[in-house]
């Protein structure tokens, strides 16, 4: 079973600029800058969290607790495997070589399988897989529907920053967040 996804290091680009953002919502002054790009980190990890791709190119480590889950990695899409680490069972921190496996990264279905068939070795029990990875779509190269829900969330987000209590009921268009989202979901068995 997968771990949550956690970023090493921050993407360089943005999926959506502040001033893509400021200029969808219609904003032409500074004073909400900081909580605009707060609701764009909010509306894009929101995307991000139920598709399990990743808008832009980032440095991602994720840890599942068995070999059998490299079959399904949990982002995507990915781009390179930096290392993969885990605790043999000896107790010992290992780090396999790029020649002991083989990383299939085409599409939203990356997975990683042993070189040549060999079984993978032994870990401590208890102990995590460490995957390190860059994954993420190309600056700019994120299907155009992911965008346009993340779009339509900042827009929610800012239209109702003053509603009491935050109900998400009165939020009018997560049905079309949803439809632009269903078929970009990877459900991972």
């Amino acid at each position: 079973m997968w771990r949550p996804p956690v970023v090493t290091a921050a993407p360089t680009d943005q999926a959506i600029t502040l001033a893509a953002a400021k200029k969808h919502l219609r904003v032409d002054h500074d004073d909400d800058d900081a909580l605009i790009e707060g609701m764009v980190a909010a509306a894009v990890g929101h995307v991000e969290s139920v598709t399990g791709q990743r808008l832009v190119r980032q440095t991602l480590t994720i840890r599942c607790g068995g070999w059998n889950d490299l079959a399904a990695l949990s982002v995507a899409p990915v781009v390179e495997i930096l290392a993969i680490r885990y605790r043999d069972g000896s107790g010992v921190d290992q780090t396999l070589s790029a020649a002991e496996y083989e990383a299939r990264l085409e599409g939203l279905l990356p997975e990683i399988v042993r070189a040549g068939g060999a079984s993978w070795p032994s870990v401590q029990a208890g102990s995590l897989i460490t995957v390190e990875m860059m994954a993420g779509y190309d600056d700019g190269a994120a299907p155009p529907e992911l965008m346009a829900a993340a779009k339509l969330i900042l827009g929610d987000l800012y239209t109702y920053r003053e509603t009491v209590g935050g109900d998400a009921s009165a939020i009018p268009t997560s049905a079309t967040v949803e439809a632009l989202l269903t078929n970009h979901r990877r459900f991972l068995l």
